[in-house]
């Protein structure tokens, strides 16, 4: 009688004991709490990746000697524009698809032929004259832009531009804070804010 009852007890046990270890196998406590197995956990870096590519770091290239001519016709002369620069840095900026090209010009010099005109004593030529320590050349919108800018106003001989230009021959001059000049008009837009100006009448045409 008790060896039989022993027997009992003994299969109870290891009856509650399967159930016991069945449970802690299925049951929902035993899946990671910080782990959602729903989520592909290639998905954040595929995004990662496409964000990276399509961001590229811009790349400068240093140039010395630099010197850009435009010529633009009017009436019966040609305009001749000109802007020096001992060196400038070319940077190069990648967005998406486009691209944005951005010079940066050092001790930069600019020449405006803006009028040549024909009269009785010959023929004179108009020349607006820039000249900074630094400037930027945006590619894209054709916009050059500069600050602390010294400015001056020449009427001389000739129709070939004249890049002698000493300032005591300019009958206009003066800094202006900030400049910016757009060469994607038919002619040369150039916009001078806070100019400070001196004017000689004798070099006034």
């Amino acid at each position: 009688m008790l060896t039989k009852a022993t027997v009992m007890t003994s299969c109870t046990l290891v009856a509650l004991l399967a159930l016991f270890l069945s449970y802690l196998t299925f049951s929902p406590l035993a899946k990671s709490p910080t782990q959602d197995l729903t989520q592909d956990p290639t998905q954040d870096r595929f995004a990662y990746q496409l964000e990276t590519e399509n961001q590229t770091e811009p790349t400068e290239n240093i140039r010395t000697g630099v010197s850009k001519d435009l010529w633009i016709a009017e009436n019966n002369h040609r305009l001749h524009h000109r802007i020096d620069s001992p060196s400038s840095t070319l940077t190069v900026i990648q967005k998406g698809d486009s691209m944005e090209l951005i010079e940066h010009l050092v001790d930069m010099k600019c020449y405006l032929q803006e009028k040549i005109e024909d009269n009785y004593d010959g023929t004179h030529q108009h020349i607006r004259y820039l000249e900074s320590e630094s400037g930027s050349y945006h590619y894209s919108s054709q916009l050059f832009d500069a600050n602390s800018v010294f400015l001056a106003l020449f009427r001389l001989q000739g129709s070939n531009l004249d890049t002698n230009l000493p300032a005591e021959d300019a009958y206009l001059q003066g800094i202006a804070q900030e400049v910016s000049l757009r060469f994607s008009d038919p002619s040369p837009d150039c916009h001078a804010k806070k100019f400070k100006a001196h004017i000689t009448p004798s070099k006034s045409p």
